[in-house]
């Protein structure tokens, strides 16, 4: 019974939670252009990234979230955002 009772609590808590695919207007899978012409804020391209050539880096400090300022990051993997 108690066993049943734990099931049936966790089952209607996970009831809700819900995947994302992005953030605001941002999509996992858009292109670099795609990504920077949104304008979340004023990344700029790390010129010395990953070693490797199929990967961009973008970087800001000006990102609003929850009414804040805050550091972001993204990547690029082949012209791709990627999570």
């Amino acid at each position: 019974m108690k066993k049943l009772v734990i099931m049936l609590t966790l089952g209607m808590v996970s009831f809700g939670a819900m995947a994302v695919d992005g953030y605001k207007d941002a999509k996992f899978g858009m292109i670099e252009e795609e990504f920077l012409s949104k304008k979340l804020c004023n990344f700029e391209k790390f010129e010395e990234s990953p070693r490797i050539k199929e990967i961009s880096l973008y970087s800001c400090s000006d990102f609003s979230l929850a009414n804040k300022k805050r550091g972001a990051m993204a990547f690029f993997l082949m012209e791709n955002l990627r999570d």
